[in-house]
């Protein structure tokens, strides 16, 4: 009985790892008139640049802290959750729709300076 208590609670373990990745916090912006969510990727302490978009003269980043390279600013359309790089290059937002947001972690770099 104790055996398949424990093999019980290491599938509950196993499987709540798994999960904690897939969940998606909403946050106080939007882009355009989509609610933004944020996808945690573990609890490290590496900062992550996202490149989103680049023209002739800037580079847009979004920042954000976690375990991986992975994308972590999501939209939601149609009950699917949509990266930010794809939402912009699909055309269902637009990179002023990000700008517009003013949102902290948007790091624009100007390359007529460099």
């Amino acid at each position: 009985m104790k055996k398949i208590m424990l093999i019980g609670l290491e599938i509950i373990l196993v499987l709540s790892l798994f999960a904690c990745d897939n969940v998606y916090s909403k946050l106080d912006y939007q882009f355009g008139d989509y609610q933004v969510y944020l996808q945690k990727h573990g609890s490290c302490e590496m900062y992550v640049q996202t490149l989103i978009y680049e023209d002739n003269q800037h580079t847009y980043y979004l920042g954000a802290g976690g375990c991986s390279a992975e994308e972590y600013y999501f939209i939601r359309v149609d009950g699917k959750y949509v990266g930010i790089t794809q939402a912009i290059k699909q055309e269902i937002i637009t990179i002023d729709d990000v700008i517009d947001s003013e949102v902290p972690f948007l790091i624009t770099v100007d390359k007529t300076n460099e």
